[in-house]
């Protein structure tokens, strides 16, 4: 009886030995699929490549990186657009971003100017409709 339990004892190591083995066997194989993913992101570089990395892969060690690309790749789309509506979607995307700052600051010029130029408009249509209203018979010619 005594043979038997030791012989069940070291059943039970060897079994436990065996699947820690093939637990970390697995844990190296995702590991290695991981690394091979982001090799592959990282060589797309772009929003979409990273953003399907981060839904394989919500939490491994570059994460943090794949979300920092992805910002920072916003961040240069919107430079390149230089619009309003660029610098609005980066800052809606990125509300605590080290450009944030940067982007409401390229924003309100831009914003201004389009407050101008919509109001130079309207001023220009203003002026025709109280030209008209002082001197029907005068013709304007625009400009």
């Amino acid at each position: 009886m005594a043979n038997a339990i030791k012989l069940l004892i070291l059943m039970f190591i060897f079994v436990n030995i065996g699947c820690a083995s093939l637990g970390e066997r697995s844990s190296l194989e995702k590991d290695s699929l991981i690394e091979e993913d982001w090799i592959q992101a990282s060589n797309r570089h772009d929003i979409a490549g990273y953003k399907n990395f981060l839904i394989e892969y919500p939490i491994s060690k570059y994460s943090n990186e794949a979300k920092s690309r992805i910002e920072q790749i916003r961040w240069e789309k919107a430079i390149d657009d230089n619009s309003a509506q660029a610098f609005s979607d980066f800052l809606h995307e990125h509300p605590h971003s080290q450009h944030s700052n940067e982007a409401k600051s390229r924003l309100e010029p831009i914003r201004w100017e389009k407050a101008i130029n919509a109001n130079s408009a309207q001023l220009k249509f203003d002026s025709c409709v109280f030209e008209i209203a002082v001197n029907p018979h005068k013709k304007i010619v625009s400009a």
